[in-house]
């Protein structure tokens, strides 16, 4: 029960805190967890809708990197140039906590793909 607990807060640490954060660097005026969470939540649903509709990854991803901002822009209450400052800030903080938290839970971040 300790281990599941363990990986739901690393797991939270990874991906909502970063979100939060940044958007608190933004200035959106929702940034608390559940805003965050709702925000993540929607983000994998449409890149998962996409990824299906849209059979070419290169063109998925584009769509996604359109769409996304303006999720962010919804969910955080900010505007759609602020959105995509959080979504870019949410990758450059989420790869920072996880090469810092990683090796704490004894892992190599890059183990993964063969660093």
């Amino acid at each position: 029960m300790l281990t599941l607990l363990l990986f739901l807060l690393i797991l939270a640490a990874i991906t909502v805190f970063p979100v939060m954060i940044a958007a608190r660097i933004v200035g959106a005026k929702n940034t608390s967890f559940g805003y965050a969470l709702f925000a993540l939540l929607l983000q994998s649903a449409v890149s998962a809708v996409l990824q299906v509709f849209i059979h070419r990854p290169i063109l998925a991803g584009i769509a996604s990197l359109l769409i996304v901002p303006a999720i962010y822009a919804m969910v955080l209450n900010t505007t759609y140039l602020r959105g995509f400052a959080v979504s870019i800030l949410f990758v450059v903080i989420a790869l920072i906590s996880l090469f810092l938290l990683a090796p704490m839970a004894g892992m190599h971040p890059m183990a993964s793909v063969g660093i």
